[in-house]
């Protein structure tokens, strides 16, 4: 997972910024895992503002329809190839 978010820059548009975490929130079912994967990835950008990211985090509801899959999209958008890295971490 960290693979396919180090290809996301984390100063994206806000709404990219936006479905990366809320597939993330999907993806670990609001827990605290999944909020410091956001948290990590995030802080890497200029943008970053600590509180931003729980904030954001707490307000998002299941099945708001963004889910790891959209993260994956966005990462092959930034040039990831998805199958590459699958095949380093079998």
């Amino acid at each position: 997972m960290q693979e396919v978010l180090n290809v996301i820059p984390p100063d994206c548009g806000y709404d990219d910024w936006l479905k990366v975490l809320m597939g993330l929130h999907s993806h670990f079912n609001g827990s605290g895992v999944g909020l410091e994967l956001a948290d990590v990835w995030s802080s890497r950008g200029t943008k970053y503002r600590p509180s931003e990211v729980t904030s954001k985090w707490c307000s998002f509801q299941p099945g708001g329809g963004i889910d790891w899959g959209t993260v994956c999209t966005l990462a092959r958008q930034n040039g990831a190839d998805l199958s590459a890295i699958a095949r380093r971490h079998k």
